[in-house]
């Protein structure tokens, strides 16, 4: 993004982290983030993310050249969709939104274009360069340097995106301060602490809640054909009921203190320790205290290096470059969460599974009456018959979708206001799902529009 486009802070201009200082402003700011319990960077990128949705919703989407970003991009990503769901609804802005995502589907389809980041992303990507270099900028002072060992304190990923920003001392006081907080929190802070800010679960509940388990049948191509019957791409559908049972396994177990849990590799990551503690906080009990161990045992080495001199006579400075590997080799060496690797194996072998039957007619005939695949996993069917196929379809489709989103927003127009809506009306809703079925985890497209979201008016 260039100029002041997707600015987090004010309309036009962005905020240069070149020309921020420990200047008394940034001193008072870092003591209102410290004014409350939670991670001073998640508010900081929280209050960042409210202000680009306040500007984008009521002016920037309407900026050509916050549109050619959407088209880049095909819209936003599935968890900033969620979010901007929930502000306008279908209308203008949200058309808007998908009507450039599918013209940038239809490029990426026909010309292999390649894909830009999410603009929401990216601002807040720099939104945490900003909270990285207040919070480093503040520890620089003896005076912000206690109050921070007063208070919570950073989250576990934000203590992790210090990485080679952080000299050593101010490396040590954060890292020193999460395991104090870590060795004597309860488990609802030690979540807060290990998963930081997440205000997308909820939406990731409910739409997860939304998807139906196939039918049990005879083979494995008929089970396809039936997941085809969806109105949803099949490798979302696999991937969400995927991840969904893991999840539904893991709280089950955790009740019964089941001791197969203990042999199971790896941690949950903050999104699934959330969604386990969203569904049942009792159950996610043995989530915490499991990444609580293996995070206070990781910060414990982490401590151990940064306090090792290499001579028994004089102590080098450590520099930021080796203060960066300790993390990378330390508290960065996460396992991998065991509920994306049961996510991404369904959404792999499902796809491998797609591309091996498209080869019969059957499959073939059923695939091209039926939603398919949506344009993300289109897009990872490069070669074939099986992706000339998928390719030819998700065109259609994405074709006929921006038809109806243009035509729903013609109606928008005084001049139009005596045609009744068709059902171009939730084109936006189902344009969402053709470009990524990840935005609803999977499940389909409300059949009778945005009014059948629990929850909506």
């Amino acid at each position: 993004m260039t100029g002041g486009r997707w600015s987090t802070r004010t309309r036009h201009a962005d905020t240069d982290s070149s020309a921020v200082s420990a200047s008394p402003p940034l001193r008072s700011e870092f003591e209102r983030l410290l004014s409350t319990d939670a991670c001073p960077a998640c508010s900081f990128v929280a209050e960042a993310r409210r202000s680009f949705f306040s500007w984008f919703v009521s002016e920037n989407h309407s900026a050509a050249s916050v549109q050619a970003d959407l088209r880049a991009s095909l819209g936003m990503c599935s968890v900033h969709s969620r979010r901007l769901m929930e502000d306008p609804g279908p209308g203008p802005v949200m058309t808007t939104v998908v009507r450039e995502g599918l013209a940038g589907a239809l490029s990426r389809l026909r010309d292999q274009t390649p894909i830009g980041p999410c603009p929401v992303c990216h601002a807040m990507s720099r939104a945490l360069d900003d909270a990285r270099h207040l919070v480093l900028g503040a520890l620089e002072h003896e005076a912000e340097a206690r109050r921070y060992g007063e208070h919570a304190g950073l989250c576990l990923d934000h203590v992790l995106a210090l990485d080679g920003a952080a000299n050593p001392t101010s490396t040590k006081l954060v890292a020193q301060r999460l395991l104090e907080g870590l060795c004597s929190a309860d488990t609802p802070t030690a979540l807060e602490l290990l998963a930081g800010a997440d205000d997308d679960v909820s939406r990731r509940a409910r739409w997860r809640g939304r998807l139906s388990e196939p039918l049990v049948v005879s083979s494995t191509v008929e089970q396809l054909c039936a997941r085809l019957g969806a109105s949803a791409c099949p490798v979302c559908v696999a991937a969400g009921l995927g991840e969904r049972r893991y999840l539904d396994w893991f709280l089950e177990c955790s009740r019964r203190d089941e001791p197969s849990l203990r042999t199971d590799p790896g941690e949950l990551c903050a999104a699934h320790l959330r969604d386990v503690a969203w569904q049942d906080p009792a159950g996610a009990r043995y989530a915490v205290d499991r990444k609580r161990d293996v995070t206070m045992g990781a910060l414990e080495r982490l401590l151990d290096r940064l306090a090792q001199a290499p001579h028994p006579t004089g102590r080098r400075r450590q520099t930021n470059g080796e203060v960066s590997e300790h993390l990378r080799t330390t508290v960065s060496a996460v396992h991998q969460c065991p509920a994306c690797r049961a996510r991404n194996t369904a959404e792999q072998r499902q796809l491998d599974l797609l591309d091996a039957a498209l080869s019969l007619t059957s499959v073939r005939a059923t695939y091209e009456r039926s939603h398919g695949l949506c344009v993300h996993h289109t897009s990872q069917l490069t070669a074939g018959a099986s992706a000339q196929t998928a390719r030819r379809v998700a065109d259609g489709r994405v074709a006929v979708l921006a038809w109806e989103v243009a035509e729903i927003r013609r109606k928008y127009a005084w001049s139009c206001r005596h045609e009744p809506p068709g059902p171009e009306a939730d084109a936006w809703l189902r344009g969402l799902v053709q470009i990524d079925g990840r935005v609803l985890l999977g499940a389909p497209a409300p059949t009778r529009g945005w009014a059948d979201v629990e929850g909506r008016p």
